[in-house]
């Protein structure tokens, strides 16, 4: 019975060093990446998302038409998240056309990274501003990644979503009494969003809404632990197009260790 048992393990090692997958057909590098993205999910008590095999397939499509087509100077012309038709690997304009193409019919959006490395690419767009808010977003069911070839470094994300404004939820980043939270944020986000500002300032602090309804923010500040008022700048849900129905209130300079802050918003 041992010797049967061993046997067995040995060739589920061979098994798994010539077929990487794990649970649900997802390659090591998708599952990581789901796990990464659904433990700030889980977080900010934001319902989890779903392995989209037909996300999973888009995103991988378009990292290898990035990696691809990376020494085109075409590629430059339409940016990295649009896809000329002509051009190797071609299949879609968009995310939206790349997911339809591959069987998903619902809103997409995408993130992109270049890390090629799952975990610290959500943790890179986790600390930013506007690629923050679709990975939180509580209307976002779905989710894809790909990773490309080894010919180059990519990281490509396809969050999908439902029912827009269906869950009247407000998501905060950071959530409440949440520790060793970054003092800084270094600007290294495409589209800048703080223009003209100098870098770094302090960490950003967000607030998502599930709503179609126009957010009118009447206050926005911060204070730290001895009630003094943080110079800070402030973002609003129609500032701009990346804002996902979101706000955002950054400290102009960073923040300091070994304290406690308090937002009202």
């Amino acid at each position: 019975m041992r010797k049967n048992f061993s046997f067995f393990i040995i060739n589920l090692l061979i098994f798994t060093l010539f077929f990487p997958q794990t649970t649900f057909g997802l390659t090591i590098h998708q599952q990581q990446a789901l796990d990464r993205v659904n433990y700030y999910r889980n977080k900010t008590e934001t319902p989890l998302l779903s392995p989209s095999y037909l996300l999973n397939q888009s995103a991988n499509a378009h990292a290898n038409y990035i990696l691809t087509n990376k020494d085109n100077p075409d590629l430059n012309g339409i940016g990295t998240h649009n896809e000329k038709e002509g051009m190797t690997g071609f299949v879609g304009a968009t995310p939206s056309d790349r997911a339809l193409f591959f069987g998903y019919k619902n809103s997409v959006v995408e993130e992109i990274h270049f890390l090629a490395d799952p975990t610290a690419s959500v943790d890179d767009l986790i600390n930013s501003v506007f690629h923050r808010f679709p990975l939180i977003h509580p209307d976002a069911i779905d989710f894809g990644y790909g990773i490309g070839p080894s010919i180059g470094t990519i990281d490509v994300f396809e969050i999908g979503f439902l029912d827009i404004n269906k869950s009247n939820k407000i998501v905060v980043y950071p959530v409440p009494n949440q520790n060793n939270v970054p003092i800084f944020f270094d600007g290294r986000e495409i589209p800048d969003p703080l223009p003209n500002t100098n870098y770094p300032v302090g960490y950003p602090i967000t607030a998502t809404f599930s709503t179609s309804e126009e957010i009118n923010i009447s206050e926005a500040e911060i204070k730290d632990s001895n009630g003094q008022t943080v110079d800070s700048i402030f973002l609003g849900n129609t500032s701009s197009s990346y804002m996902f129905n979101s706000v955002a209130i950054i400290p102009r300079k960073p923040i300091r260790n070994s304290e406690t802050y308090t937002v009202n918003i």
